[in-house]
């Protein structure tokens, strides 16, 4: 479901989507406990403050020989930080902006072997990573060196994924897959490109389909395997959850009693 759907913008919503969103909203009610977001001014020492203040809140510290070790409430726990994206970062004490986000790099290093937590930064890339001098050599796909505003986080991670759209970029084609024309791709199509992985193979290229109404990726075949693209142009035959009709069933039932007859019982 799109935004406008579920604010109802266009049109009122419908019955059975409004049972959608009520489950979705237990189901949130469920998770809130372990989820906290921070929306306010960020800096990195606030970072880290309030990233082990939340790890704290679920588990514990031990010294065990003459080590201090993190031990989590649920053994099966794991602690993960989302940031949307560095750049955002409020400069402090006097840093610049790339010495804030190196600063707040080096402290997710620190909080990932200290708390054995895993990160997810977004980053974006510089605007000359696309420039017509690069399109001529034929360097359209951006590389480690167009990640904006520091290269530290970069360095300090174990795998950078890079996302590239060349519907953007007006080319024809990419990598065997149609862009532009009859039966293409268009705006539907994003490849990942994996420019550093140290646990296993990099400089690897993977094609997916972008359903952009639900932020929604899929990987693709290789180009020459695919025969027919059209087939991945509709949301509701590449969707999951598209596929499935929701069956809205009765918050009561009636049976037949018989000392009173018809009753209801919930």
């Amino acid at each position: 479901m799109t935004i406008n759907e579920i604010m109802s913008y266009e049109s009122t919503i419908s019955l059975e989507k409004f049972e959608y969103l009520r489950k979705a909203k237990e189901w949130l009610d469920t998770i809130e406990p372990h989820i906290k977001i921070i929306d306010s001014t960020l800096t990195a020492k606030s970072l880290y403050r309030q990233f082990s203040s939340f790890a704290e809140e679920h588990g514990n510290f031990e010294t065990i020989e003459d080590r201090t070790i993190y031990i989590p409430n649920n053994p099966k726990q794991l602690l993960i930080g989302i940031i949307d994206h560095l750049s955002l970062i409020t400069a402090s004490e006097g840093r610049k902006l790339k010495e804030e986000m190196d600063l707040a790099s080096s402290f997710m290093v620190t909080l990932k072997r200290k708390l054995r937590s895993s990160w997810f930064v977004l980053m974006q890339q510089n605007r000359d990573s696309s420039s017509m001098d690069r399109r001529k050599e034929g360097l359209s796909e951006p590389n480690l060196n167009d990640v904006r505003d520091s290269s530290s986080p970069v360095n300090d991670s174990d795998v950078t994924l890079q996302l590239f759209y060349p519907f953007r970029e007006k080319l024809n084609s990419y990598r065997g897959y149609p862009i532009i024309g009859d039966k293409a791709f268009k705006s539907g199509f994003r490849s990942c490109i994996v420019n550093k992985n140290r646990y296993g193979i990099a400089n690897q290229v993977i094609g997916m389909a972008f359903y952009g109404s639900v932020g929604y990726f899929k990987e693709l075949p290789k180009a020459e395997s695919i025969s027919d693209p059209s087939i991945y142009f509709k949301e509701e035959d590449n969707i999951p959850c598209k596929k499935i009709t929701l069956e809205i069933k009765d918050e009561f039932e009636h049976k037949e009693s018989d000392s009173k007859g018809l009753t209801f019982e919930f």
